[in-house]
């Protein structure tokens, strides 16, 4: 996998919870990415329909697994879901809030 650049990870913080980053991806009709899960625990993966293929597959813990974007899918900005079946999890978009100092 390493002529396919990864876009998304799958992490879990120090407080236990899963995140994703980034969430939205933004990725080009017909690019092929790829999404990493660092986690100890496997992730089903899903985008919407007519947007990536595969749509919905399972990454195993400490794996990574191509992606490809449909060439008409029209897209720029990718919402998906991320579940750790196991563990009854949702992972969350991992934005950090940010401070704006305004002097």
């Amino acid at each position: 996998m390493n002529s396919v650049p990864t876009k998304i990870w799958i992490v879990r913080r120090g407080n236990g919870k899963a995140e994703v980053h980034p969430s939205p991806v933004v990725l080009r009709p017909d690019e092929t990415f790829g999404i990493r899960n660092l986690t100890q625990d496997d992730a089903d993966v899903t985008f919407p329909s007519g947007t990536i293929d595969p749509q919905k597959t399972c990454v195993l813990a400490q794996q990574s697994l191509p992606y490809h974007v449909v060439p008409k899918a029209g897209y720029q900005f990718f919402e998906y879901d991320v579940t750790l079946p196991k563990v009854r999890q949702q992972a969350e978009g991992g934005s950090k809030p940010g401070v704006i100092i305004d002097g």
